[in-house]
Formats: C-alpha cells, sequence, structure tokens
C-alpha cells in the first residue's frame, strides 16, 4: 500500500510540475516570438510611416494573443530610423487561483 501511494505522489507532483512550466512557459515563448517578429518586421518588411509600423505591431500582437494595447506601444522616428518600445503584463493562475503571478514584459528595438 504505501509504495502505490508514494507512486501516486511522484505522478501528481510530476504532473503539477509540467503544468506549471507550461502555464510559465507560454507567455515567455509569446513574448520571444513577437519580439523576433517585431525586429523582422522592421528590418525586412517596406512600412515607412509610423502608424503602419504601429498598425502591423498590433495585428500581430493580436495574432499572438499579446495583450498589447495603442496606449503600451510606442513607434518613434523618421523614415529611415525607428525607435519602438512596448510593454505589457500578464498574469498566470495555477490550480484554479490558488497561485497567481503578474508577468512584466518589455522590449525596445531600433533599426531600417
Amino acid at each position: 500500500m504505501c509504495k502505490w501511494v508514494k507512486a501516486a505522489f511522484c505522478i501528481g507532483f510530476f504532473v503539477s510540475l509540467v503544468y506549471s512550466g507550461i502555464m510559465f512557459g507560454m507567455p515567455y515563448y509569446k513574448y520571444l516570438i513577437f519580439k523576433s517578429d517585431v525586429h523582422d518586421m522592421l528590418h525586412f518588411e517596406q512600412l515607412y510611416n509610423a502608424d503602419r509600423i504601429k498598425a502591423a505591431i498590433l495585428k500581430k500582437a493580436a495574432e499572438l494573443n499579446v495583450p498589447l494595447t495603442d496606449e503600451n506601444l510606442s513607434v518613434l522616428g523618421d523614415r529611415e530610423n525607428f525607435i519602438i518600445s512596448a510593454n505589457w503584463t500578464e498574469q498566470v493562475v495555477l490550480f484554479r487561483g490558488y497561485f497567481k503571478r503578474t508577468l512584466n514584459f518589455s522590449f525596445e528595438t531600433t533599426g531600417r
């Protein structure tokens, strides 16, 4: 009987560890993908207007489910150089609300 309890505990612990890793890993994964896509967009697409760049970034954020709003996104520059900065927060909720953590994300990139 003791071996079964120990095995069940170990399996439960492993499952909760994997679940926590996935729940914390997805926001960081989205952050890295979004940051890379914005950098590529700035360097390889033919967007020469700050408003067009901002609209394209917000569209990409919506595709990746990144909670980025117009107020949290800044696109500064002229036709030759742009500076893009963005920040947002995501909340990770584990185990039906027993554990909550707010993650803050921000980045800045320049280019053209």
